[in-house]
């Protein structure tokens, strides 16, 4: 019994190809830009998980989602960029979404 509990499992996991990372889901930039616009870093992990690559600057974090963004007309895939800042919050220590862009579409 055991080993079938072990098996299922194991079928299970690989069946969803060993992620653990939330289903991936583009949208248009325009959806992304109005369902992140503001929000706290900590939303955005809730929203989208771990971000792909992390950049630390002075005047905002960068965080990049790759191909999370559908290019409507073409059909192709672009990275989101989520840049931070705390310009709309200055009484707040916590950094908001401040820009979304897209970038490196195939």
């Amino acid at each position: 019994m055991k080993k079938l509990l072990l098996l299922t499992l194991l079928v299970g996991f690989i069946s969803c190809g060993g992620e653990t990372k939330k289903t991936k889901k583009t949208k248009t930039l325009n959806q992304y830009q109005t369902e992140l616009m503001g929000k706290s870093k900590k939303s955005i992990r809730t929203i989208l998980g771990k971000p792909e690559s992390v950049i630390e600057r002075s005047s905002g974090d960068m965080w990049t989602y790759n191909r999370l963004v559908l290019e409507s007309s073409s059909g192709t895939e672009c990275d989101l960029i989520l840049t931070f800042n705390d310009l709309n919050r200055s009484n707040l220590s916590e950094k908001i979404v401040g820009q979304i862009n897209k970038n490196f579409c195939r």
